[in-house]
């Protein structure tokens, strides 16, 4: 991730027991895999910091502004080994063609950077994902609850301009995770 900040930490270890793949993944859509651990991320924070996000009903409209986390390289070549995070927003389809590299787009992507700010026609750049922060959390406030609405699926370079960050949306996974967390 690049331009991003600190937050508190707290660290814990979860077992995982089990994981279920998607079973239509096409390479680019339905990476998804759920990891099944021995205790909730609830009871395995100590300092309480950390919860389990809302799941959504709907991809929250353009403009909304979201956060993302993870891991992933910092520069083009030093990972981080802290948590990164940054706050972005949601791009609707249409303007993320029209204002991207992305000539096309899956029904179930979502586009989410920062807009053109600057009024060059193309997405500001410095603060998106990075290399390594695959599979990693967009959350977005929805009625005041934080949501994960997608994952990291793909961009090109880092938080490059007119390369915002492309998300899987969780809606299009929605029956199949209730089909396999018994809980939902």
């Amino acid at each position: 991730m690049r331009s991003l900040r600190t937050g508190p930490v707290s660290e814990f270890k979860l077992t995982s027991t089990d994981f279920i793949a998607h079973p239509n993944h096409t390479g680019e859509n339905n990476d998804w895999c759920l990891i099944k651990f021995t205790d909730s991320i609830e009871s395995a924070d100590v300092d309480k910091i950390v919860s389990a996000p809302c799941l959504p009903s709907e991809v929250p409209a353009h403009g909304t502004e979201c956060w993302i986390a993870g891991f992933g390289k910092t520069s083009k070549n030093k990972p981080s080994k802290t948590l990164k995070s940054a706050g972005i927003y949601l791009l609707d389809q249409e303007y993320c063609r029209n204002n991207s590299v992305y000539e096309t787009l899956h029904e179930d992507d979502i586009c989410a950077g920062l807009p053109d700010f600057d009024g060059n026609g193309l997405t500001d750049a410095n603060t998106g994902a990075c290399h390594g922060d695959s599979g990693g959390p967009l959350i977005c406030d929805v009625d005041g609850k934080a949501t994960l609405v997608g994952v990291v699926n793909r961009s090109r370079g880092c938080a490059e301009e007119g390369a915002p960050t492309i998300y899987a949306s969780i809606t299009h996974a929605l029956s199949w995770i209730k089909d396999n967390v018994p809980s939902m």
